[in-house]
Protein backbone atom coordinates (compact mmCIF):
# COMPACT_ATOMS: atom_id res chain seq x y z
CA UNK A 1 0.00 0.00 0.00
CA UNK A 2 2.93 2.33 0.84
CA UNK A 3 4.04 1.99 -2.50
CA UNK A 4 0.94 3.53 -3.99
CA UNK A 5 0.84 6.60 -1.42
CA UNK A 6 3.27 8.81 -3.36
CA UNK A 7 0.91 8.40 -6.70
CA UNK A 8 -2.46 8.66 -5.42
CA UNK A 9 -0.96 11.80 -3.22
CA UNK A 10 0.36 13.03 -6.66
CA UNK A 11 -3.12 12.46 -8.27
CA UNK A 12 -4.37 14.56 -5.14
CA UNK A 13 -1.99 17.35 -5.65
CA UNK A 14 -3.02 17.91 -9.14
CA UNK A 15 -6.47 17.69 -8.63
CA UNK A 16 -6.09 20.39 -5.82
CA UNK A 17 -4.00 22.73 -8.56
CA UNK A 18 -6.56 22.07 -10.81
CA UNK A 19 -9.19 23.52 -8.46
CA UNK A 20 -7.32 26.43 -7.69
CA UNK A 21 -6.39 27.41 -10.83
CA UNK A 22 -9.57 27.04 -12.31
CA UNK A 23 -11.04 29.23 -9.49
CA UNK A 24 -8.49 32.11 -10.55
CA UNK A 25 -10.01 32.18 -13.62
CA UNK A 26 -13.62 31.78 -12.90
CA UNK A 27 -12.74 34.74 -10.59
CA UNK A 28 -10.93 36.95 -13.33
CA UNK A 29 -13.61 35.92 -16.17
CA UNK A 30 -16.03 37.68 -13.63
CA UNK A 31 -13.58 40.95 -13.01
CA UNK A 32 -13.38 41.58 -16.88
CA UNK A 33 -17.26 40.76 -17.30
CA UNK A 34 -17.78 43.36 -14.94
CA UNK A 35 -15.03 45.78 -16.04
CA UNK A 36 -16.47 45.18 -19.94
CA UNK A 37 -20.26 44.83 -19.22
CA UNK A 38 -22.28 46.97 -21.30
CA UNK A 39 -25.21 48.84 -20.02
CA UNK A 40 -28.69 47.60 -20.72
CA UNK A 41 -29.17 50.80 -22.93
CA UNK A 42 -26.51 50.19 -25.00
CA UNK A 43 -27.28 46.24 -25.81
CA UNK A 44 -31.00 48.09 -26.46
CA UNK A 45 -30.07 50.48 -28.91
CA UNK A 46 -28.10 48.15 -30.65
CA UNK A 47 -30.47 45.77 -31.27
CA UNK A 48 -32.77 48.58 -32.59
CA UNK A 49 -29.91 49.77 -35.02
CA UNK A 50 -26.43 48.90 -36.35
CA UNK A 51 -25.98 52.85 -36.95
CA UNK A 52 -24.10 53.32 -33.40
CA UNK A 53 -20.69 53.96 -31.67
CA UNK A 54 -19.50 53.86 -28.24
CA UNK A 55 -16.69 55.42 -26.56
CA UNK A 56 -15.07 58.22 -28.63
CA UNK A 57 -12.85 61.12 -28.09
CA UNK A 58 -13.33 63.79 -30.44
CA UNK A 59 -11.23 66.85 -30.76
CA UNK A 60 -13.09 69.56 -29.13
CA UNK A 61 -11.56 72.60 -31.32
CA UNK A 62 -9.77 74.17 -28.26
CA UNK A 63 -6.67 71.87 -28.98
CA UNK A 64 -7.82 68.69 -26.33
CA UNK A 65 -10.27 66.28 -26.51
CA UNK A 66 -14.01 65.78 -25.14
CA UNK A 67 -15.17 62.10 -24.59
CA UNK A 68 -18.91 61.05 -25.50
CA UNK A 69 -20.09 57.92 -24.42
CA UNK A 70 -22.13 56.62 -27.44
CA UNK A 71 -23.43 58.42 -30.97
CA UNK A 72 -26.68 57.17 -32.53
CA UNK A 73 -27.40 58.11 -36.53
CA UNK A 74 -31.16 57.60 -37.29
CA UNK A 75 -33.02 59.05 -40.34
CA UNK A 76 -33.77 62.44 -38.39
CA UNK A 77 -30.40 63.27 -36.83
CA UNK A 78 -27.49 61.95 -34.92
CA UNK A 79 -27.81 61.63 -31.09
CA UNK A 80 -25.00 62.40 -29.06
CA UNK A 81 -25.82 60.15 -26.11
CA UNK A 82 -24.31 60.75 -22.40
CA UNK A 83 -24.87 57.95 -19.54
CA UNK A 84 -25.66 58.53 -16.41
CA UNK A 85 -25.74 55.77 -13.93
CA UNK A 86 -27.93 57.56 -10.62
CA UNK A 87 -29.10 56.18 -7.57
CA UNK A 88 -31.74 58.19 -5.82
CA UNK A 89 -33.95 61.23 -6.58
CA UNK A 90 -32.14 64.40 -8.85
CA UNK A 91 -32.51 67.96 -8.54
CA UNK A 92 -31.41 69.97 -11.18
CA UNK A 93 -32.48 72.58 -13.86
CA UNK A 94 -30.23 74.14 -16.68
CA UNK A 95 -29.28 77.50 -15.39
CA UNK A 96 -27.78 75.59 -12.12
CA UNK A 97 -24.08 75.01 -11.63
CA UNK A 98 -24.25 71.68 -9.65
CA UNK A 99 -27.31 69.18 -9.28
CA UNK A 100 -28.16 67.58 -6.30
CA UNK A 101 -28.53 63.97 -5.69
CA UNK A 102 -30.39 62.26 -2.26
CA UNK A 103 -30.17 58.61 -1.97
CA UNK A 104 -29.24 55.93 0.29
CA UNK A 105 -25.47 57.28 1.15
CA UNK A 106 -26.09 60.51 1.68
CA UNK A 107 -26.25 63.98 -0.26
CA UNK A 108 -24.14 64.41 -3.07
CA UNK A 109 -23.63 66.81 -6.38
CA UNK A 110 -22.42 66.78 -9.90
CA UNK A 111 -21.88 69.76 -12.86
CA UNK A 112 -24.17 70.03 -14.53
CA UNK A 113 -24.21 68.30 -17.72
CA UNK A 114 -26.09 70.54 -19.88
CA UNK A 115 -23.19 72.84 -19.66
CA UNK A 116 -20.86 70.86 -21.91
CA UNK A 117 -23.55 69.83 -24.31
CA UNK A 118 -22.80 73.09 -27.28
CA UNK A 119 -19.03 71.84 -26.81
CA UNK A 120 -20.03 68.28 -27.80
CA UNK A 121 -22.07 69.67 -30.92
CA UNK A 122 -19.45 71.78 -32.05
CA UNK A 123 -16.76 68.74 -31.67
CA UNK A 124 -19.29 66.31 -33.63
CA UNK A 125 -19.69 69.10 -36.21
CA UNK A 126 -16.06 69.91 -36.76
CA UNK A 127 -15.62 66.14 -36.79
CA UNK A 128 -17.90 65.80 -39.75
CA UNK A 129 -17.75 65.87 -43.42
CA UNK A 130 -21.35 66.39 -43.93
CA UNK A 131 -23.96 68.75 -41.99
CA UNK A 132 -26.14 66.45 -39.98
CA UNK A 133 -28.55 68.20 -37.65
CA UNK A 134 -27.17 67.09 -34.05
CA UNK A 135 -29.01 66.44 -30.43
CA UNK A 136 -27.40 65.87 -27.57
CA UNK A 137 -29.06 63.73 -24.77
CA UNK A 138 -28.44 62.98 -21.04
CA UNK A 139 -29.95 59.87 -20.47
CA UNK A 140 -30.11 58.54 -16.78
CA UNK A 141 -30.42 54.67 -15.49
CA UNK A 142 -30.39 53.08 -12.63
CA UNK A 143 -32.49 53.61 -9.60
CA UNK A 144 -33.21 57.46 -9.74
CA UNK A 145 -35.74 59.74 -10.12
CA UNK A 146 -36.56 63.56 -10.47
CA UNK A 147 -39.14 64.41 -8.14
CA UNK A 148 -39.15 68.33 -9.46
CA UNK A 149 -38.85 67.35 -13.10
CA UNK A 150 -36.57 67.00 -15.64
CA UNK A 151 -34.73 69.76 -18.11
CA UNK A 152 -35.00 69.88 -21.72
CA UNK A 153 -32.79 67.15 -23.36
CA UNK A 154 -32.65 65.00 -19.92
CA UNK A 155 -34.20 61.35 -20.35
CA UNK A 156 -35.00 58.18 -18.12
CA UNK A 157 -33.68 55.10 -19.62
CA UNK A 158 -36.93 53.50 -20.47
CA UNK A 159 -38.77 56.70 -22.11
CA UNK A 160 -35.78 57.48 -23.87
CA UNK A 161 -35.45 54.04 -25.64
CA UNK A 162 -39.29 54.25 -26.65
CA UNK A 163 -38.95 57.44 -28.23
CA UNK A 164 -35.48 56.46 -30.05
CA UNK A 165 -37.70 53.15 -31.09
CA UNK A 166 -40.27 55.42 -32.50
CA UNK A 167 -37.95 57.42 -34.11
CA UNK A 168 -35.34 54.87 -35.91
CA UNK A 169 -39.31 53.30 -37.05
CA UNK A 170 -40.70 56.23 -38.45
CA UNK A 171 -37.81 57.73 -40.25
CA UNK A 172 -35.93 54.56 -41.23
CA UNK A 173 -32.44 54.30 -42.79
CA UNK A 174 -30.05 57.72 -42.38
CA UNK A 175 -29.55 59.47 -46.13
CA UNK A 176 -26.81 57.68 -47.92
CA UNK A 177 -24.49 61.29 -47.52
CA UNK A 178 -24.86 60.94 -43.85
CA UNK A 179 -24.06 57.40 -44.13
CA UNK A 180 -20.53 58.66 -45.83
CA UNK A 181 -20.18 61.16 -43.24
CA UNK A 182 -20.82 58.21 -40.63
CA UNK A 183 -18.41 56.01 -42.16
CA UNK A 184 -15.77 58.92 -42.11
CA UNK A 185 -16.83 60.21 -38.09
CA UNK A 186 -15.50 56.61 -37.18
CA UNK A 187 -12.40 56.45 -39.04
CA UNK A 188 -11.43 59.10 -37.32
CA UNK A 189 -12.47 58.01 -34.23
CA UNK A 190 -9.92 55.23 -34.74
CA UNK A 191 -7.24 57.02 -35.98
CA UNK A 192 -7.64 59.63 -32.60
CA UNK A 193 -8.03 56.08 -29.79
CA UNK A 194 -4.86 54.92 -31.60
CA UNK A 195 -2.69 57.93 -31.84
CA UNK A 196 -3.97 58.10 -28.20
CA UNK A 197 -2.75 55.03 -26.97
CA UNK A 198 0.89 55.53 -29.12
CA UNK A 199 1.02 58.84 -26.97
CA UNK A 200 0.41 57.32 -23.76
CA UNK A 201 2.50 54.18 -24.53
Amino acid sequence: MSDHFPFWSGVALIGVLLLVVAGLLAYGARLLWRRRRIPKLIRTLRQLTPWIVTDLLLPDGLDSKIPMDCLVLTGQKLHVVQMFRIEGSVFGSANMNEWTVLGRAGRWTFPNPLLSGPLRSLAIQESLVERIPVQVDYVFWGDCRFPKGKADGVHEMAEYLESMRREIGQFGEPPATWQNAWESLKEGRARTVTATRRHTR
